[in-house]
């Protein structure tokens, strides 16, 4: 694999792009600095992906009754749905498939820090946060998973 995904022609857009992502704090002075920044987080989270993405082909294969209490297997619906949020979101979550017919994305800091949200067939989902043992929850909309996941990331675990 490169060491090196993105093979950017314009230092300040990507540099723009990971200042935003809270990856690097300050304007490198050389191209090759930032590389040395940003590789290490690209290659990190690009790997992590390619692991969510090989764990959606396998929650694919499920068939009913897979856990031994009678979940349903995974409609392709919502694998989809999963993929489209993993391939978008800035720092890759932990996924796990659920007996509700779900999958799980979490991210977990410790036990008082956590983002967690289940994905399934609905247009709606409630999203569960903790800062600190203060525990919130969530509706919302399909549409804003990814901006959500991503700007909550930086407050509850990074």
């Amino acid at each position: 694999m490169n060491s090196c995904i993105y093979q950017p022609s314009d230092t300040a857009q990507v540099y723009n792009l990971y200042y935003h992502r809270g990856v690097i704090k300050e304007f490198p002075q050389t191209a090759s600095s930032l590389a040395m920044k940003v590789e290490p987080y690209i290659d990190r989270e690009y790997n992590k992906m390619q692991e969510n993405i090989e764990k959606l082909v396998e929650f694919s294969k499920f068939e009913n009754n897979w856990n031994g209490y009678n979940a349903g297997k995974f409609t392709p619906t919502v694998i989809k749905k999963v993929e489209d949020i993993i391939k978008r979101l800035h720092h890759q979550p932990n996924i796990f498939p659920t007996g509700s017919d779900s999958i799980q994305l979490e991210y977990y800091k410790d036990e008082n820090n956590y983002l967690e949200i289940e994905i399934s067939d609905l247009q709606t989902t409630t999203l569960f946060y903790s800062a600190d043992g203060k525990e919130k929850e969530q509706d919302i909309d399909d549409k804003d998973i990814v901006m959500k996941l991503n700007s909550l990331y930086k407050y509850y675990v990074k």
